[in-house]
């Protein structure tokens, strides 16, 4: 299938997409997003398959049946748990290749859906707890999780009411509007706030962008930047109105939609940035990354070799 844009095509299917060529830095940042994947968990984890380029990560995926040509990711509701291991990044993982793009929006789903399974497992919990009533481990466990998403201060004692404030920021984010935020953050689209050593998601400050973490420093843990960048939508004030819309969604009964969503993030983001971000989402057709469910397991782990 395709779509015109301007005076030209673009293929959307997801085994062919097409997006703009990544810059040097902003491919160092790609490589940051294609590592995304599961922390430690119950799952086991087949033995690791090295790979030593985004060819060979490519082929990989089809071995699994991730990533099969002009395939519009047929099987939404079993998403393969994928992870890349390693030291850093050779210069082959910035090489241009067919199916790059692909590759990239295949790892990010499998990420940001891995990140969104331990949130709604950690919103249950806080869900099935009863303040009167909890214990002094439970009681300490909802204490700092409510100062860590700053609801209180962590000597604040835990209330219902803190606790439903919590639930307000302890929530799962739309897996089309992280890929998005990720692709452009780390040079989908051209852009000078591609960090070179950081994660694949900056962050506005004072009209220059830091890495996601509290400090601005970059991350080592490609895992640890996603997860620092989702708490960031959840607990900063700029992003009040989008965390009200995704309530709003919830006690509709509604599912979560990253393209409608991001129209919220236009105080933060600019106007300019919040419509790249959408067209994003529009282009890739990433909405239906938000159907999208993982498969039980295992978890496939690909092994970064060093450069030699």
């Amino acid at each position: 299938m395709t779509k015109r844009y301007g005076g030209g095509q673009k293929r959307v299917s997801w085994g062919m997409t097409r997006i703009p060529c990544l810059s040097r830095p902003a491919a160092l940042c790609t490589i940051a997003l294609l590592m995304l994947a599961a922390g430690p968990g119950r799952l086991a984890a087949a033995d690791p398959v090295n790979v030593d380029s985004v060819a060979a990560l490519a082929r990989e995926l089809r071995r699994i049946e991730f990533l099969i040509p002009d395939h519009h990711l047929a099987r939404l509701d079993a998403i393969p748990r994928t992870r890349i291991a390693g030291p850093g990044a050779p210069s082959a993982w910035r090489e241009k290749v067919p199916f790059r793009n692909s590759v990239f929006i295949r790892m990010a789903l499998s990420a940001v859906l891995q990140v969104n399974e331990a949130l709604v497992a950690t919103r249950a919990r806080v869900q099935s707890l009863t303040v009167a009533r909890a214990g002094p481990a439970d009681l300490s466990w909802l204490s700092h999780l409510i100062a860590d998403y700053g609801v209180a201060t962590a000597d604040e004692p835990p209330t219902e009411a803190l606790k439903m404030s919590l639930l307000r920021r302890l929530d799962t984010l739309p897996p089309s509007l992280v890929i998005a935020k990720g692709a452009l953050d780390s040079g989908w689209l051209p852009s000078r706030y591609t960090q070179p050593e950081g994660p694949a998601f900056g962050r506005w400050t004072l009209g220059r962008v830091t890495a996601a973490g509290a400090d601005g420093a970059g991350f080592r843990q490609p895992r640890a930047a996603l997860e620092a960048y989702m708490h960031h939508l959840n607990t900063h004030p700029d992003f009040v109105a989008m965390r009200d819309a995704r309530v709003a969604l919830r006690a509709e009964g509604r599912s979560l939609d990253g393209h409608a969503l991001a129209a919220y993030l236009a105080p933060a983001l600019g106007r300019l940035a919040t419509q790249k971000l959408q067209r994003v989402i529009r282009r890739n057709t990433l909405k239906r990354t938000n159907r999208a469910r993982l498969a039980a397991g295992p978890v496939f782990v690909f092994q970064r070799a060093e450069e030699r």
